[in-house]
């Protein structure tokens, strides 16, 4: 039997195409990961008086991966190298 049909037969239409509950990939990622990389791209200078952050200069002050800090800026909009962040903080110094 194909897969597709036992959840048309059980639930009809709406049934075949639905993802079961607990299946995909689990989130991994510590508590407030996301919420750090967020705050230290926006507040922190990054190392060695580069201009912004880089995936990989992120992931190693984090303890992640770059791809993830990638993820990361992708799904807050971010674009370190469009932040004036540091050109405020240099302003304030």
């Amino acid at each position: 039997m194909r897969r597709w049909r036992s959840p048309f037969v059980e639930s009809g239409v709406v049934g075949v195409g639905t993802i079961a509950k607990g299946r995909g990939r689990k989130a991994w990622l510590p508590a407030g990961t996301v919420s750090r990389v967020v705050e230290l791209t926006l507040t922190e200078e990054p190392p060695g008086g580069a201009t912004h952050w880089t995936t990989r200069t992120m992931a190693d002050r984090v303890g992640v991966g770059k791809d993830t800090v990638a993820k990361i800026w992708a799904d807050h909009e971010l674009k370190t190298w469009k932040l004036d962040v540091f050109v405020q903080a240099q302003q304030r110094s």
